[in-house]
């Protein structure tokens, strides 16, 4: 015998169905609760047949300027060694 468990969830923008990918938010005419298997197929059809939602549109990136690369720096010049006082 296979278990039957509540066609909804409870999600972050409120009760929803799921069926594989396709999620479908509740009404908020429809109790979450009070969800029949058949109410539920008939939301899970109607969202599949909206299509997948569109993606926002990317924002127009600024073009980067090409870096300038530090100087290099120069090496100490080398003194030579101070004679030795006698």
């Amino acid at each position: 015998m296979a278990v039957i468990r509540s066609p909804c969830a409870s999600g972050r923008f409120g009760p929803y169905v799921k069926c594989g990918k396709i999620n479908a938010t509740l009404p908020p005419n429809l109790d979450m609760d009070a969800i029949t298997l058949t109410e539920a197929v008939v939301l899970i059809n109607t969202r599949a047949a909206k299509g997948p939602a569109r993606k926002k549109a990317a924002t127009a990136k600024k073009k980067s300027t090409a870096k300038k690369k530090p100087a290099k720096k120069k090496p100490a010049k080398k003194t030579a060694p101070e004679a030795a006082v006698e």
